[in-house]
């Protein structure tokens, strides 16, 4: 049989983020033979960082957007750049432990006592939102960045909730809830002193199908997120009213990837929303 060469790449589809609305063809952000995924944009979009096996082993890399020069960070992997793109959260996996690393490099520091998964960083940098990537049933928990404090913010009694990002003017958060049925994109307040009981926290998801990975635009007013309600994983958005952040009208699809030769791969999804472009990683089948 015909051999398959495979390449995981990070691509990018220009757009405007606050409208919905694509504004060219898609682009590759990396072009290396070794997996590249897991990106993660500093707010100005003019830093990525990123997951690649590039050397052979985990290592988080920098992607200035401008100039194109990348560089090799850490050994880690799952990096989450701070929005002003002075610090990069990662986790190493062998170590079973999470750091932050200043984007220009230097001494890396542990951040909690358990190997978390880290989702998004607070607008001012201070907090940061994590899960324990040990437990089987995840919870959404806190990270006080400058006193290492962790506090719990939301569990289920039967789901597994992934936090993935904060609303732009943070008074949300946006997060995955679990079960073996299904997954679907939740909105709750964030409200540190007070959580909210689930009875507000409000579904976005509008089918039955398996949505995850829900990113805010920089205005508040859409939420993307990756969907398999096709049978492939795809790229989808809904607009969202920014005071109540209840969705407006339904999903709609921002792009497919049906095709033989570019699709999503299982493990590696992840989405990076900016001003003027959404970031992914795409396999190449060749």
């Amino acid at each position: 049989s015909a051999s398959i060469a495979v390449n995981l790449d990070i691509y990018a589809l220009p757009l405007d983020a606050n409208q919905g609305k694509s504004t060219g063809p898609l682009q590759r952000l990396t072009t290396n033979l070794a997996d590249d995924s897991h990106g993660s944009f500093s707010a100005d979009g003019s830093l990525l960082a990123f997951f690649t096996l590039r050397s052979g082993q985990q290592e988080v890399w920098i992607k200035d957007i401008g100039s194109g020069k990348e560089r090799m960070l850490t050994a880690g992997r799952n990096p989450r750049i701070s929005p002003d793109g002075t610090l990069v959260a990662f986790s190493q996996r062998e170590q079973k432990r999470s750091m932050i690393i200043p984007t220009e490099g230097g001494a890396s520091r542990q951040f909690g006592t358990r190997y978390f998964g880290a989702a998004a960083w607070s607008k001012d940098n201070s907090l940061l939102m994590v899960w324990d990537a040990d437990k089987p049933k995840t919870a959404i928990e806190i990270v006080d960045v400058a006193s290492g404090k962790v506090s719990e913010y939301l569990a289920h009694p039967r789901s597994r909730l992934v936090p993935r990002d904060f609303s732009p003017d943070g008074r949300w958060i946006s997060f995955s809830k679990i079960s073996p049925e299904e997954q679907v994109l939740m909105v709750a307040p964030f409200r540190p002193s007070a959580p909210p009981p689930e009875s507000e926290w409000t579904v976005v998801s509008d089918s039955v199908s398996n949505d995850y990975y829900p990113q805010w635009s920089p205005n508040g007013q859409m939420l993307y997120f990756i969907s398999e309600r096709d049978g492939f994983a795809c790229v989808w958005a809904r607009r969202m009213d920014p005071a109540t952040q209840k969705p407006l009208g339904p999903s709609f699809p921002m792009l497919h990837l049906h095709g033989a030769s570019l699709g999503m791969r299982a493990g590696d999804r992840f989405l990076a929303v900016v001003k003027d472009k959404l970031a992914f990683s795409v396999e190449e089948r060749t």
